[in-house]
């Protein structure tokens, strides 16, 4: 795994003990991997750790952020982790120890957390219907003729339990209502052969 230059340089700044010292690199790095795996028992994050020059705490944070996340999506393992830190970035042992029991401890919950981030919409599997009648109303807005109870069934992927759930997504209409429905969804079919058929 290649770094850009830029993220070694913040990262060669964590490994300076001049500049921050084994204490707050531990806070640091502790406050890093909890935001990741979105701890709610930390309170204040970064905010919280004091120093003379926020700016470096800032990039550092922002460095170790990134380096975590790329070290998990990549699914590196210790080793890896261990000898990128120490060759690449300069990290002292310790601090690379340190960084790897974090790590190593954590890397489970970051690739769920990780592989949930993104847009992935349930897809219908399945629709139940009935029609109901509406036999007497006193209602004067109320439209005569039948009344559909829709049910669709959806299906998406939780990758926390690494099976599918299913949704059921209820909801009733009117024949015009349903028939507008089903106009519209046509109308969606034909936009997306369109463009198919473009490419």
């Amino acid at each position: 795994m290649n770094l850009c230059d830029d993220l070694k340089k913040s990262l060669n700044i964590s490994n300076n003990s001049n500049v921050i010292n084994d204490q707050i690199y531990k806070n640091l790095l502790e406050c890093s991997f909890n935001e990741l795996i979105r701890d709610q028992n930390v309170s204040n994050g970064v905010q919280s750790i004091q120093h003379s020059k926020p700016d470096i705490i800032k990039e550092l944070h922002a460095s170790f952020l990134k380096i975590i996340a790329q070290f998990a999506q990549n699914n590196l393992t210790r080793d890896n982790v261990q000898s990128i830190l120490t060759t690449d970035c300069n990290f002292n042992v310790n601090r690379a120890n340190f960084f790897c029991d974090l790590y190593e401890m954590n890397k489970t919950r970051l690739q769920i957390i990780l592989g949930n981030i993104g847009t992935h919409l349930p897809h219908i599997i399945d629709v139940k219907w009935n029609i109901d009648h509406v036999v007497k109303t006193s209602g004067i807005d109320e439209s005569e003729g039948p009344i559909f109870r829709i049910c669709l069934l959806a299906e998406s992927y939780n990758e926390e339990k690494q099976s599918n759930d299913i949704e059921k997504i209820n909801f009733s209409c009117t024949s015009q209502e349903l028939q507008d429905l089903v106009y519209r969804l046509k109308e969606a079919v034909r936009h997306c052969q369109k463009i198919a058929a473009g490419h």
